[in-house]
């Protein structure tokens, strides 16, 4: 069995706690992107207060994200989307 790949691209916020993306191998690849947040790749939170500009930005990271991984945005099969106010 093939090796899982983790990524960490260029563009999101790198952190030794995990991992932006995991592809799973062999047959039909499986890219499991995790973590997403408002967050530039220098760990600047986009729009504070802005549900519109966290959004976009977050969905610009999983863009990123998705696309390292040699997907696209229209290879999304599912996703769970969570927002949260007032976390510390």
């Amino acid at each position: 069995m093939d090796q899982i790949e983790f990524l960490r691209p260029e563009g999101l916020l790198l952190s030794p706690a995990f991992s932006w993306v995991a592809i799973i191998p062999p047959v039909a690849t499986t890219i499991h992107v995790g973590g997403i947040d408002a967050t530039t790749a220098d760990g600047t939170l986009v729009g504070e207060g802005d549900i519109g500009a966290q959004t976009e930005q977050g969905l610009t990271n999983l863009r990123i994200a998705s696309e390292a991984a040699g997907a696209s945005m229209q290879a999304l099969v599912s996703w769970q989307n969570f927002m949260f106010d007032g976390v510390d």
